[in-house]
């Protein structure tokens, strides 16, 4: 199991960045590699469901998502996603408001089953390309939500 744990502060209210990071239908403007959903049960609140792409090393893999958690915690927001498929992972997003912007907090457990492992390459080379992506995909949500 490979984990990724990044975090960027966005000069955005938490609210405004919460309800962008959360639409699935907008994932695939700033989330690297990600297609649009396919086919999606639900609008993005806890129990919707969809089949999406994910692009890695230029091999588009299908993955399903189920959103087991979309809620206000505290004085923050949290969602997490259980994402299975040609990559099983579990992705929690946390918005912590800060004065006028907003921290997102991501963490991310992930492993690539073998088969697909060796049609893509080695478990370094996806580990740090993962870790890459997640890099740009926090910098493409800072930069959409500050424009």
């Amino acid at each position: 199991m490979s984990v990724i744990k990044k975090s960027i502060v966005i000069d955005r209210p938490a609210e405004k960045v919460y309800k962008l990071g959360t639409d699935p239908t907008k994932w695939h403007e700033w989330y690297v590699g990600l297609s649009k959903p396919e086919e999606m049960l639900g609008n993005g609140e806890t129990g919707t469901k969809m089949t999406l792409k994910y692009k890695i090393l230029g091999v588009d893999l299908p993955i399903s998502c189920e959103i087991v958690e979309n809620t206000e915690k505290g004085d923050c927001y949290v969602w997490k996603g259980i994402i299975k498929g040609a990559i099983n992972s579990t992705q929690i997003w946390t918005y912590v408001p800060e004065e006028e912007s907003t921290e997102v907090m991501i963490d991310i457990e992930y492993e690539v089953p073998g088969n697909i492992l060796g049609k893509l390459a080695d478990i370094l080379v996806v580990e740090k390309i993962q870790d890459s992506a997640m890099e740009e995909t926090l910098k493409q949500l800072k930069a959409i939500c500050e424009a």
